[in-house]
């Protein structure tokens, strides 16, 4: 199944520089969660710095507006509706100005499948209460969203 999410993460990332042979070849070792040594290539070891600095960004924002309510069409913090958090996550962490709405926010990106989310997507679907919905993928099937029962979550 495909879930249609904005590769804002792609934008998010610098401009890339071709590493040399030897370059990628290099090995870094990395602790996960689970006190496991990983090994990890030049690309992917960057890879995991950019999606723990993205999801950092997020959570930061998040942890300013965790429980403001919910409101239609709302951007402040007497309530604020689920594109415009998004909206303003995206201004304020990472400088990007997105559209306002559900729907031009998915015009903006491409589909992609589910296994192919990575932090700082925007995940898309229908909702029974509003018809569209948008949040932020955190990673781990987690994301934050202005929820209409919650608020922000």
């Amino acid at each position: 199944r495909l879930i249609p999410a904005v590769a804002v993460a792609a934008m998010l990332s610098a401009c890339s520089t071709s590493h040399s042979p030897k370059q990628t070849a290099d090995m870094h070792a990395v602790n996960d969660s689970n006190h496991f040594l990983l090994q990890a290539s030049q690309d992917e070891f960057e890879e995991m710095v950019r999606n723990v600095d993205i999801k950092s960004k997020i959570m930061d924002q998040y942890a300013d507006w965790k429980g403001v309510r919910y409101r239609l069409g709302g951007s402040t913090k007497r309530g604020i509706d689920c594109s415009g958090f998004v909206q303003m996550t995206f201004r304020e962490q990472f400088g990007l100005d997105l559209p306002r709405s559900t729907l031009d926010q998915r015009e903006i990106g491409s589909r992609i499948q589910r296994t192919k989310l990575r932090p700082g997507d925007l995940v898309l679907f229908s909702a029974s209460s509003t018809g569209r919905h948008v949040g932020i993928y955190l990673g781990n099937d987690q994301f934050v969203h202005a929820s209409t029962s919650s608020g922000v979550m």
